[in-house]
């Protein structure tokens, strides 16, 4: 969470669930506080901009790579344990239509492969264009992208690509933001709501 915005309540209700269904989990909130926004132009250039949202698209994927973990956006509320997840090198979800939305629930061992690689990906388009025009595209195709390259099928089928398994919608993502359904299955581990406080 960046900026000095305080936390909405709904979304702090979506993160007591963290809390709720991973009670032994170590949950850092990264923030201007303790992550370096000068690391990347990209983060920087966000933050002198006051564009708060986009900052964590390359954050989570950085913190992923030099700590592993498990990332979720703040709109995210878990309906069940993620302890079933640990058993891999790395996962992260789809939205219904099969883009990569990893702000609704990934992570990964430190170090891992396919997340370095889409940081790398991602690291190749600045948020400041020279012209002075901002980069506001949201950063689902930045994520699929580099896993179409590598063969992935945006078909929101479970599917792995190298050390990263890729999860269908329903598994963090049942909530359709555009016909407002919910379609929640056995499979759900979250809900990502769609604040959509980087619009």
């Amino acid at each position: 969470w960046f900026g000095d915005k305080e936390i909405p309540d709904e979304l702090k209700r979506y993160m007591e669930s963290w809390h709720r269904y991973c009670p032994d989990y170590e949950i850092i909130r990264w923030s201007e506080k303790n992550y370096d926004l000068e690391k990347y132009s990209y983060t920087s250039q966000a933050y002198k901009h006051k564009k708060w949202g986009y900052i964590p698209d390359i954050v989570r994927l950085d913190v992923l790579c030099e700590h592993g973990g498990i990332y979720l956006d703040t709109d995210v509320e878990l309906i069940k344990s993620l302890d079933e997840l640990l058993y891999q090198p790395g996962f992260i979800g789809v939205e219904k239509w099969g883009i990569v939305n990893a702000g609704g629930g990934c992570g990964a061992v430190q170090g891992n492969s396919m997340l370095r690689k889409i940081l790398d990906y991602r690291l190749q388009f600045p948020f400041e264009y020279p012209d002075g025009t901002l980069n506001l595209e949201s950063s689902g195709s930045f994520e699929t992208t580099p896993l179409i390259e590598r063969g992935f099928q945006p078909n929101n089928t479970l599917q792995r690509i190298e050390d990263l398994t890729v999860y269908p919608s329903d598994f963090f993502q049942p909530f359709d933001y555009m016909s407002k359904e919910l379609c929640v299955t056995a499979n759900t581990y979250g809900i990502h709501h769609f604040y959509g406080s980087w619009v």
